[in-house]
Formats: structure tokens, C-alpha cells, sequence
């Protein structure tokens, strides 16, 4: 690395008109990139325990959210054949689950 950031065009060096669709392109460079298990572990991890305690959500929005990254993060370890037991994160403790748990928004009680 050069230490300089990248140079950015100009205005008039931008193409004009609507934007080039490129899914296809980044698909095909996503398939075509080399994989971290252990990096999509960790930053499924990091989106849990973000939704676990974004007080904006309600517990069911919460719970639908998790359960959705459970499946990514089940999905990411058996395509690097080290899925966890029921696919939870192997940092999670009973307390992180439970209401009034690490991440739970301080201002719900347990019932």
C-alpha cells in the first residue's frame, strides 16, 4: 500500500446517466473469493449481540432477527464443516438469552 487514499474522479470524470447494474459482478466476485469461517462467525456474532440489545426493537422483532442469523450462522458452519450444537454462537451464555440478560434492553423486567 501506498499509504494515500484512493484518487476520486471528478465530476466531470464520473460517467453520466443511471448507474450500471452490477449484482451479477459482485456475485460472481463474491463466489469467486476466498472464505473466512471464522471471520463470517464472528461478525454474525457481532450482529446478534447488536440486535440483542438495540432497545429501538421489540422482543419478537429481536427474536425474528436472531433466529435469521442463527440460520446465516448455521448455514457459514457447515459450509466450513464446523457447525455448532442447535447453531448458537459458541460465546453465548444462558444470560445473554434470557430477558434482563447481558444485551437485553435495561428497561424491560422478567415477568
Amino acid at each position: 500500500m501506498s499509504g494515500s487514499p484512493p484518487r476520486v474522479p471528478s465530476d466531470d470524470e464520473r460517467p453520466s446517466g443511471p448507474p450500471a447494474d452490477r449484482r451479477e459482478e459482485f456475485a460472481r466476485k463474491s463466489r469467486e473469493a476466498p472464505q473466512d469461517p471464522a471471520a463470517e462467525r464472528a461478525f454474525i456474532e457481532g450482529r446478534i449481540g447488536m440486535i440483542r440489545s438495540d432497545p429501538r426493537l421489540s422482543d419478537p422483532e429481536k427474536e425474528r432477527a436472531v433466529a435469521n442469523l442463527l440460520r446465516a450462522l448455521r448455514s457459514a458452519g457447515e459450509k466450513s464443516g464446523g457447525a455448532t450444537e442447535g447453531g448458537e454462537p459458541e460465546n453465548q451464555n444462558s444470560e445473554d438469552r434470557e430477558p434482563g440478560g447481558q444485551g437485553a434492553d435495561p428497561r424491560r423486567t422478567k415477568d
